[in-house]
């Protein structure tokens, strides 16, 4: 693409927006500053801040607004990213069966890619973590659209058994259904996680044992603190990947390194996160983005680009 050539260019900035919570993006945004650093091309980086940006038409003029304002990327967090992946839906865009659209990439002629780099730099982090551990079982503690991507990732990886554990049952219901169809993994759904460290629930003694938690909430992060699983029983050889723990560490992560459990924190997926978006939107380097997207065909829209933010 002729594009993303030119972006390679020292006198060509990278320019890659941002839309959705800042607090999610915020460990992105800092680790897409930090791996610019040495690259030929500047990176400038434009946010389109909520609430101006929210629901389905503002989907469709943020999309707009990317290939009109000469933008390589646009990425979102959600709810945007819920909506921009309905909003390829409904345009019956090859979107695979449990497929997140979370980075838009655009070229000069042609259509956009629609790209997903949360759920791909989830597998990139979780393959060498996983390496040489048990992962058969796996409880996964939120059921949104960062539970969608922790499933498929894990799924991808080989992991045959996936509980998920919701406030919201019916989402968690939801989210288990499309497991069970989009891949070979068996999905349940936990009702409650009281009990879920009994003393008899360890390796060896129970079929239903759990190898190991992802915390795909923002609960127990800076800014959202609470609790979402038991003190009690959180020992090693049990691993812990805590999505919220971005900044530093939170009251899950210390517990379980008190423990001798194993950790993979959110700030190590936002940085790998940042290096697929960086290099996806260059055109190159040494993550190929084409083989994992979907060509996107983007239809004028009749409201103005103008009012997209």
């Amino acid at each position: 693409m002729r594009k993303n050539v030119e972006a390679s260019a020292p006198d060509r900035p990278v320019l890659i927006g941002i839309a959705g919570q800042d607090r999610a993006l915020e460990p992105v945004i800092r680790s897409l500053e930090n791996r610019s650093d040495g690259r030929r091309a500047p990176l400038r980086l434009r946010r389109f801040p909520l609430p101006d940006l929210t629901g389905l038409g503002a989907a469709r003029r943020l999309m707009n607004a990317g290939r009109s304002g000469g933008f390589d990327a646009v990425h979102f967090a959600d709810p945007l990213r819920a909506d921009i992946t309905d909003l390829l839906a409904d345009r019956r865009s090859p979107l695979a069966p449990g497929q997140i659209v979370d980075t838009l990439l655009f070229s000069d002629a042609g259509p956009a890619l629609g790209y997903d780099a949360g759920t791909h730099a989830l597998q990139d982090c979780l393959a060498p973590f996983l390496s040489g551990r048990p992962a058969h079982h796996v409880l996964i503690v939120g059921a949104g659209t960062e539970g969608q991507s922790v499933a498929m990732a894990l799924a991808a990886l080989g992991v045959t058994r996936l509980t998920f554990y919701d406030c919201d049952m019916g989402r968690a219901a939801a989210l288990a259904n499309l497991v069970n169809r989009a891949t070979r993994s068996r999905a349940a759904l936990l009702a409650s996680p009281e009990g879920l460290f009994h003393e008899f629930s360890r390796p060896g003694l129970t079929r239903g044992w759990i190898d190991g938690i992802v915390n795909a909430t923002p609960v127990g992060g800076p800014h959202r603190p609470g609790q979402v699983l038991p003190d009690e029983g959180f020992e090693a050889p049990l691993w812990l990947v805590d999505i919220a723990a971005t900044d530093g560490t939170t009251p899950l992560t210390r517990r379980a390194a008190d423990r001798g459990c194993a950790l993979l924190t959110g700030a190590e997926i936002a940085w790998r996160r940042a290096e697929r978006l960086l290099a996806c939107s260059q055109g190159g380097g040494q993550i190929g983005c084409s083989p994992r997207s979907c060509q996107i065909d983007l239809a004028p829209c009749a409201t103005p680009v103008s009012q997209a933010g």
